[in-house]
């Protein structure tokens, strides 16, 4: 990609609050800090895997509900333990 549009596009991920980042020769996008800590608190710090409360020793996932990684609509972010997460994607 053109260096430019490389610049115009995480400029505009970073004001949708996202970044991207380079891993298996992929480019995804992921969500900002600021941005997983509204999707918990907007359920409570309640995990939707098990139920429980989400304390600040745990660590935690941001799960797409409808299975489609592209799509950060925030209706669409559900918030996991890691270990919770890892069982209901596996």
């Amino acid at each position: 990609m053109p260096r430019n549009l490389q610049k115009r596009a995480t400029k505009k991920l970073r004001k949708n609050n996202l970044s991207i980042f380079s891993g298996n020769n992929k480019t995804r996008k992921r969500l900002t800090r600021p941005t997983k800590i509204q999707v918990a608190r907007s359920q409570n710090f309640v995990c939707d895997g098990c139920k429980g409360q989400i304390t600040s020793d745990d660590a935690y996932d941001i799960h797409h509900k409808d299975g489609d990684s592209s799509n950060y609509n925030i209706t669409n972010l559900k918030v996991v333990h890691v270990k919770c997460h890892r069982v209901k994607v596996v």
